[in-house]
């Protein structure tokens, strides 16, 4: 499973982006996913990362992505609509949509 990251610019951060990547990261060692740049031409999940609520990242995500990719949006303390009290909490969230990606598609691919 391969996983890109795209963040926005901090122009107007409220959210420790680097510490949200790190503990993802930590989160998914030994756990068959690499991280990948999000200009890659392949991977399966983009993490899409804004500091604040304007989610610029997001918003010209679709022209990195290629097909079939599943997007994850986490802007300021939100993560795929879903609110969130800090970063631990938004990374159990992403890690576990991650996972749950990746049991699907190692049983389609075994079908």
């Amino acid at each position: 499973m391969k996983v890109a990251v795209k963040e926005c610019g901090g122009c107007n951060s409220r959210l420790d982006k680097k510490a949200l990547i790190n503990l993802i990261k930590e989160k998914l060692v030994n756990k068959g996913v690499d991280f990948v740049p999000f200009t890659s031409p392949e991977y399966d999940v983009l993490i899409s990362i804004s500091g604040c609520h304007v989610n610029c990242a997001a918003k010209n995500a679709s022209e990195f992505m290629p097909d079939g990719v599943t997007l994850i949006v986490v802007h300021e303390y939100i993560v795929d609509g879903i609110y969130t009290m800090n970063i631990e909490e938004m990374s159990e969230i992403i890690v576990s949509k991650i996972l749950k990606l990746k049991e699907k598609v190692l049983k389609a691919n075994e079908a």
